[in-house]
């Protein structure tokens, strides 16, 4: 399959290995388009069964607030997308994927299942063309990926498995039409892996790699947004805090590590404070600082730390006139918010991570280490 897609091949692949060790020892992808790639092994079969649908009218057209024509919603696609949230930026991840769903194949309905209920909330607030990007948002409370897949998968036309950076499409119905082929020939499995520092070389972002490999149109992430709290009490609280101009500023830890622990994706203390230093007396606008209570102080920034709802995060990340950060998921919500960043790149990859739109600024001192080892997170390697 790797040579049919213009891979050249050195050796034989004899089982399922890993994209880093694939790229690093097997394949020369000198010439290499992962667009190329999918278009040759058949992964746009989505286009496939939405044309079918089109073409015989298996559609109900549903009007939508806001919008003035009708949209069209297939009756044979009800699509469940998998993606095991952990954090903040994973919930803007699976929205910007939801939105390429939304937008390649008119699902009548579009589930979400995520791997933490504490994300539910942020992952219902995310909006595409006038509405909600998902219609429902449920918990994959199963102790087993396998487990929990053989209950839940049947209960959905399309199921999308994106664990990680390439994803996986599962055909479930059997009221789909016979000519389009069986379930198991219309199913597809990418060749590409989990883990995966090498899939920067590819200069693919984790949501054109995600769309690439599950036949998804990957053109709307600038439509995702994310639904701003105007309540009264917000508003007025966060007003008597916080100057009329202000930068946004987060050094913040993932969900999943002790806040206390230090990671490497984070930049000193010192650091940032020169920077706070320079801004503060460059550009007439206060720095504030947001992010959990166990985080760093950055001396020269109004604290916010460990004192912001999620409504409130939000409504201060719309209102900034710039958001400074490292890679974390503070850059995914200012980016939905309408907010630009300037992104400090340290561990990860900023061809993988970084938003168009956005500055990111590495030192280049060493290569991109996440997943190279177990403890990239908190230790360098």
């Amino acid at each position: 399959v790797l040579a049919q897609a213009g891979w050249q091949l050195q050796g034989t692949v004899h089982d399922t290995m890993t994209t880093a060790r694939l790229l690093d020892s097997t394949l020369l992808p000198s010439q290499f388009s992962l667009d190329e790639c999918a278009s040759r092994i058949g992964y746009r079969k989505l286009d496939v069964v939405r044309e079918w649908c089109l073409k015989n009218k298996a559609y109900t057209e549903v009007q939508v607030e806001g919008k003035k024509s009708k949209e069209k919603r297939l009756h044979h696609l009800r699509v469940a997308l998998f993606h095991p949230l952990k954090g903040l930026g994973d919930a803007y991840d699976s929205a910007v994927v939801g939105s390429f769903v939304r937008k390649s194949i008119l699902p009548r309905h579009l589930a979400l299942y995520v791997g933490r209920p504490e994300v539910m909330p942020l992952a219902r607030r995310f909006r595409f063309q006038g509405r909600s990007v998902f219609d429902q948002v449920l918990v994959w409370d199963k102790r087993s990926w396998k487990h929990g897949a053989s209950q839940e998968k049947p209960k959905w036309d399309v199921f999308l498995d994106w664990r990680t950076y390439a994803g996986r499409v599962y055909y479930l119905s059997e009221e789909l039409p016979a000519e389009l082929g069986t379930l198991e020939e219309l199913s597809f499995e990418q060749p590409f892996s989990e883990e995966t520092n090498a899939l920067a070389g590819l200069g693919r972002t984790v949501h054109e790699i995600a769309a690439d490999t599950m036949g998804l149109d990957a053109e709307s992430l600038d439509e995702v947004s994310v639904e701003i709290p105007e309540k009264d009490e917000v508003r007025k609280h966060l007003q008597r805090i916080l100057p009329e101009r202000f930068i946004t500023l987060s050094n913040g830890s993932d969900l999943g590590i002790s806040s206390r622990t230090r990671q490497t994706k984070e930049w000193s203390e010192k650091s940032w404070e020169t920077v706070v230093r320079n801004v503060r007396s460059s550009c007439s606008a206060e720095v504030v600082q947001i992010g959990k209570k166990e985080e760093g102080r950055i001396e020269g920034c109004i604290s916010l730390l460990g004192e912001t709802t999620l409504d409130e995060l939000l409504w201060v990340l719309s209102r900034s006139i710039l958001h400074l950060s490292v890679e974390n998921g503070t850059v995914r919500l200012a980016r939905a918010a309408g907010t630009r960043s300037v992104v400090v790149f340290g561990p990860t990859s900023p061809s993988l991570y970084a938003l168009e739109g956005n500055e990111s600024v590495s030192s280049g001192m060493c290569p991109p280490c996440c997943w190279t080892t177990p403890e990239w997170a908190t230790q360098c390697s």
